[in-house]
């Protein structure tokens, strides 16, 4: 939420603010403050509506889950999506209104820096998550009833996905083997 309130509230300076940005596209810019504050209040309005429905869509592809199985391009490409459709429906939503105010050009670099920083957020996240686990801090301790062959399979099944952060401390079993791995 944070992130996509950011990058709106940057593009949307860089858009009304910015005198380079509209010396480089050809125009002349005008100053925040020169917009009613009617129009102010129709982009704040149109933000909450697209930060709900990024979070919607975001929720609706499983991306407030830590899935373990799921890849760092695919977690990309998912939030990719899922920024493009609450971008959509955002436009559709602008377009069926009839609110002539709200940039088209504001909504869609929103979307661009939105499907950018997202997944590079991600994507750092993941890779801090994946150092705690090497690092076995924050791992969680596991006791495998059984030292059989079944229980031995797990501990190296375990031991050789660290990513899943287990760390096996030993077995329980019947038959003392005096052997705590």
């Amino acid at each position: 939420v944070f992130l996509v309130c950011l990058n709106a509230f940057l593009i949307f300076r860089l858009r009304f603010e910015s005198a380079w940005f509209f010396d480089m596209i050809g125009g002349r810019g005008k100053g925040t403050f020169a917009l009613p504050a009617s129009v102010r209040g129709q982009y704040l309005a149109f933000l909450f509506l697209y930060v709900v429905l990024t979070v919607l869509s975001l929720e609706s592809r499983g991306l407030y889950q830590t899935a373990r199985s799921r890849t760092s391009l695919d977690e990309s490409l998912s939030v990719f999506k899922a920024v493009l459709l609450a971008t959509l429906l955002l436009t559709a939503f602008i377009y069926l209104s009839n609110v002539e105010t709200i940039s088209r050009l504001v909504v869609g670099a929103t979307g661009a820096l939105n499907a950018l920083t997202l997944p590079a957020w991600r994507a750092w996240k993941r890779s801090a998550v994946k150092r705690r686990v090497a690092a076995e801090d924050g791992a969680r301790n596991v006791l495998i009833v059984g030292a059989g062959r079944v229980g031995r399979e797990l501990a190296r099944y375990l031991a050789a996905q660290k990513d899943l952060g287990f760390v096996v401390k030993g077995y329980l079993d019947k038959n003392h083997t005096g052997n705590p791995h």
